[in-house]
């Protein structure tokens, strides 16, 4: 049987990095006339790449096929790269780069009220854009791993008591959060190769045995 002090003994997984996709997919909004010269450097770059002329092409080929990140041209684009960076967020879950054009402190008040990913600003090199939206893509591929990992946790919590239970007990023997507690028992689950909820049981099952001899001292006079 598993106890809390086993979790904390027993080695623990280290928290998996972002796998980045061999192919990663990104899409191209706006009419920049480089964007020849970009796309070439993308696919040198072993990047799936796709255009979008506007922001409705690019609604178009986002549900069709989400990509990983989208870089928009706000010259081109004009007043509709806010609801489009904001419909890929909320909607979709994808990060955007912004390629901004004069004024530029005007276009990064835009960026940073928006919160993209990132933002180059224009005249920019190839190299310059690559770098920016590898490092955009890694980042947002750990944003989604995280809200993935958020979702199975408010998941797991709802559906079963004995697993809220125990994670209750890690955060308050190890002062953990309660991501942190919930990654920390399945973690363990995993090593041992079993289902979370059977692993939590029998954490809830253990704690009630510890606490039963300081119960009935209490009771005894």
């Amino acid at each position: 049987m598993s106890t809390p002090n086993q979790l904390d003994e027993d080695k623990q997984e280290a928290p998996s990095r972002v796998q980045r996709p061999d192919r990663p997919q990104f899409l191209l909004v706006g009419s920049v006339t480089r964007w020849g010269e970009l796309l070439e450097a993308y696919r040198s770059a072993e990047y799936e790449v796709q255009k979008a002329v506007d922001a409705q092409e690019a609604h178009l080929c986002c549900r069709a096929t989400p990509p990983h990140l989208v870089v928009i041209d706000t010259e081109s684009v004009g007043d509709q790269a806010g609801s489009l960076v904001r419909w890929l967020q909320n909607d979709v879950g994808v990060p955007a780069i912004l390629m901004l054009g004069p004024p530029a402190h005007e276009q990064v008040a835009l960026a940073v009220s928006l919160g993209v990913a990132g933002y180059v600003i224009t005249p920019v090199s190839v190299g310059q854009l690559l770098a920016s939206t590898e490092i955009a893509l890694i980042q947002g591929l750990e944003l989604q791993r995280l809200k993935e990992s958020e979702q199975q946790l408010s998941k797991a919590l709802a559906q079963g008591r004995e697993t809220s239970t125990a994670v209750g007990v890690l955060m308050e023997r190890y002062r953990l959060t309660e991501r942190e507690a919930f990654e920390r028992l399945r973690g363990q689950a995993r090593s041992q190769r079993r289902k979370m909820a059977a692993l939590a049981k029998e954490v809830v099952v253990a704690t009630e045995v510890l606490n039963q001899p300081a119960a009935r001292n209490r009771r005894d006079p």
